[in-house]
């Protein structure tokens, strides 16, 4: 399987492979490379940019500079990485159960995860790569 990604960045390629694709293939290539990456996947090869392999060498994608994080959101994602529930994010944050919901939803789609799960591993893999 070739994920077909909206951007050529280390970030897209992760998020590609950690889905589980053998390829990936940003939608901003020109037809033929998509067509090369995809037959680099069947024959069990991944093609990567330079810029994208040096990323992945060196361990050194982390969250994206146009992600913008509120302090809201920081403490949202705290509390999310301490394991507490929607209601007691809710308390601590001084929002309605339904207001946080919309902030977790809205901060959920602008990491580009789909759910809570995936937001305190990604979150989590930021933090490692901050130190």
């Amino acid at each position: 399987m070739v994920a077909l990604t909206e951007s050529d960045n280390a970030r897209s390629y992760a998020r590609g492979l950690a889905a589980g694709a053998t390829g990936v293939a940003p939608s901003i290539w020109e037809v033929d490379r998509m067509v090369h990456a995809a037959q680099d996947a069947l024959g069990g090869n991944v093609f990567l940019p330079l810029d994208v392999a040096l990323a992945f060498a060196s361990n050194t994608i982390g969250p994206p500079t146009d992600l913008a994080l509120k302090s809201t959101d920081v403490k949202a994602l705290q509390l999310l990485c301490a394991g507490e529930k929607t209601e007691q994010i809710a308390a601590d944050l001084g929002y309605s159960l339904r207001q946080t919901q919309r902030i977790l939803r809205d901060l959920y789609r602008r990491m580009g995860v789909r759910n809570r799960t995936e937001a305190i591993i990604q979150a989590t893999q930021w933090a490692r790569n901050d130190t």
